[in-house]
């Protein structure tokens, strides 16, 4: 376990090393099949949320094939009152992929259904188009932190969940790489652990922001923990009309 206070976490931001939001090159990504059936939510807590199957074996396994095509950078030195991080990351500006993953997996209308802002009358609108893809080898982690909100510069939307999905896990012979949650942390330590297990295909959605709780990626024993990163978007319901 990665031990923190409180004082020293910190709140992150969705930043990488590599960003190539700027760049005209077109990646062709993994097509996302729709689901055969609704896709079913598990509450850890209300702001813990999981969705199995999220990604079926069939899309996974392009995933995979896709994966090691991608410029992965490492993280950079972190700077002071920043968690500690050494997975690589990747980096994409990509408005069609998050509309897709938003529309053709069934996260739209299950998002709209069970989430719900912390501001009156915001709904789920869309997901971040700023698409990140992480790797986590053997010894990577990501130490105790904050995920911070964002505004979308497109829409003017605000980001309040951030959403995971894992596209490799224990099946894949993963070990270790657990995202950890501390609901009551302090300043004699994070106190008790709340483990989401890796579990491939599996979307975790958690609340950030104010109201995120501290968490942390912990370290990869054996095997590469591969993960597809987003945010959930929320603006005023009157704008979906």
């Amino acid at each position: 376990m990665v031990k923190a206070k409180v004082a020293a976490s910190t709140t992150t931001t969705p930043t990488t090393a590599r960003d190539d939001r700027t760049s005209s090159k077109r990646l062709i990504w993994p097509a996302f099949i729709p689901p055969d059936l609704p896709l079913e939510l598990t509450a850890v807590l209300p702001s813990i949320l999981i969705i199995d199957s999220f990604l079926d074996p069939a899309s996974i396994k392009r995933w995979h094939t896709f994966l090691p095509s991608l410029p992965f950078s490492p993280s950079p030195p972190r700077k002071r009152g920043e968690a500690y991080r050494t997975n690589d990351r990747y980096s994409k500006d990509d408005p069609d992929l998050a509309h897709n993953l938003w529309t053709r997996t069934g996260l739209k209308e299950i998002c709209q259904k069970e989430i719900a802002s912390s501001r009156p009358a915001y709904i789920p609108m869309g997901l971040s188009s700023n698409i990140r893809v992480y790797k986590y080898g053997p010894d990577a982690e990501f130490g105790p932190h904050y995920d911070d909100d964002s505004i979308d510069s497109r829409t003017g939307w605000r980001s309040e969940w951030t959403l995971l999905v894992y596209l490799s896990g224990q099946e894949d012979g993963v070990v270790g790489g657990e995202t950890t949650f501390y609901p009551s942390p302090s300043r004699k330590g994070n106190g008790q652990e709340l483990k989401v297990d890796l579990k491939r295909g599996r979307a975790l959605l958690h609340k950030h922001g104010r109201d995120c709780m501290l968490h942390s990626g912990l370290k990869v024993q054996q095997g590469v923990k591969w993960v597809l990163r987003s945010d959930v978007l929320f603006g005023p319901s009157s704008a979906a009309a």
